[in-house]
């Protein structure tokens, strides 16, 4: 699982998928921390 995949993307260089990027920064954390907790 490569949490951090979208450092590689194109968008990320993109002012006008700045929201996506961090969209997709806190989704991820959501995720990891749901995760957390389920353990």
């Amino acid at each position: 699982m490569n949490l951090f995949k979208w450092n590689c993307k194109p968008y990320l260089f993109s002012k006008l998928n700045i929201y996506r990027l961090i969209k997709d920064i806190v989704n991820q954390t959501r995720y990891i921390q749901h995760n957390r907790v389920k353990q």
